[in-house]
């Protein structure tokens, strides 16, 4: 799990454009450990490790959860039409490449089953108690998803 808080560095003025970029966040560190477990276990980088006569195969893509279909439209296709967020177009262009070279799968997940939102947002009692207090319903939900995975809230 990793978490980080700093001062934003790049204006979002809709909750799409958040979304975005905690998927993006969520994307470079699922990256990095994908690539950390890589050189682990074999001793490359996954890109070395395709190139190279290795038994063993690249570490899977790393499954990421985003609950905003706008940012998940872009964060796919690449694209921002939208001339407010066209400032944004890297994050969603970097994004689109990590799932086009199988480095990440995303997954959209409703809000209501975003554990994420406990993590991040005041909920009331009930909604917290089943996103947190109840593991195992989680876990059976994630088992057959690919590891590692990641959660963005924005």
């Amino acid at each position: 799990m990793a978490w980080g808080s700093k001062r934003a560095t790049v204006k979002c003025t809709a909750v799409g454009q958040a979304e975005l970029l905690a998927a993006f966040a969520g994307g470079e560190v699922a990256a990095r450990v994908r690539r950390l477990v890589a050189e682990l276990i074999e001793g490359t980088s996954p890109q070395q490790a395709s190139t190279t006569h290795s038994h063993s195969l690249p570490p899977p893509p790393a499954s990421v959860f985003i609950d905003n279909r706008t940012a998940e439209v872009w964060a796919r296709d690449g694209i921002i039409r939208d001339p407010k967020s066209h400032h944004l177009f890297m994050y969603a262009e970097r994004l689109h490449q990590m799932i086009e070279e199988r480095q990440l799968l995303l997954h959209h997940v409703s809000t209501t089953e975003n554990v994420a939102d406990a993590l991040t947002k005041s909920l009331p009692r009930p909604a917290f108690e089943t996103k947190i207090c109840a593991p195992e319903q989680l876990a059976s939900r994630l088992a057959d998803l690919p590891r590692p995975l990641v959660f963005t809230n924005g």
